[in-house]
């Protein structure tokens, strides 16, 4: 990681509730928030903002565990030990491996807000759209951006492939995915749920990352896929 993500990660580690939240994730269980307060005695809302600024820095894993009618956001701990490499040399270069990981966390956000706003059933809309987009257009490992897939998993198959060679590492590879991916789950939420709430949803997913994604959208051309464009269907 580079510097400026070396002291933010450091730092919410160092917070009053930062090590104690990972220390109660440490039982390999999906807890939300509320069952972290009762398990620490802090707020509700104080336990939310912790567990944001955790799944920010990429120490947990988050998806939507469904209740009834309503739904909330359940957090994992990614892995069991805590390790923050910074770059010392100055190497800036994105990593294909990094990109794929901020990728596949930007649609998993945009999948997860859309389903806690109300727009159930797009899920299934975006997963019959990438499937039918994968033999239409030839490009390979669009299926990696499954919407009914835990994120660890789709992490998970991503490392397997480029450890396989069945996985380009060049990131030439992930641009070409991407763009289609983001491009055409954009178009589609505009179809399904208008452009403003897809503008909304598209800018909060940046938003709610603290910026730190910016980077890998410029790289592969997908500003304006987040930031322009947001015609009402």
């Amino acid at each position: 990681m580079d510097d400026e993500e070396f002291i933010r990660a450091a730092r919410v580690l160092s917070s009053d509730h930062g090590l104690r939240i990972l220390r109660v994730l440490s039982d390999d269980q999906w807890k939300i928030a509320s069952e972290i307060s009762s398990l620490l005695d802090i707020h509700t809302s104080t336990a939310s903002k912790y567990l944001a600024l955790l799944h920010q820095r990429r120490l947990l894993d988050r998806r939507t565990r469904k209740t009834g009618r309503r739904s909330t956001f359940e957090f994992h701990l990614k892995r069991p030990t805590i390790m923050l490499e910074v770059d010392l040399s100055g190497g800036r270069d994105l990593r294909a491996l990094d990109c794929w990981d901020e990728c596949l966390a930007l649609f998993h956000w945009i999948i997860s807000a859309a389903n806690d706003r109300g727009y159930s059933g797009i899920d299934d809309s975006i997963d019959d759209l990438l499937r039918k987009l994968e033999g239409e257009t030839g490009v390979g490992n669009l299926s990696l951006f499954d919407p009914k897939c835990d994120i660890g998993v789709a992490r998970h198959l991503v490392r397997r492939r480029i450890a396989d060679g069945q996985l380009d590492g060049d990131i030439s590879c992930i641009k070409d995915v991407c763009q289609i991916v983001f491009d055409s789950v954009k178009k589609l939420c505009i179809e399904e749920i208008g452009g403003r709430s897809t503008e909304e949803l598209f800018r909060s997913a940046m938003s709610e990352s603290g910026g730190e994604y910016g980077r890998v959208v410029r790289e592969l051309g997908l500003t304006s896929t987040f930031e322009r464009g947001f015609a009402n269907a």
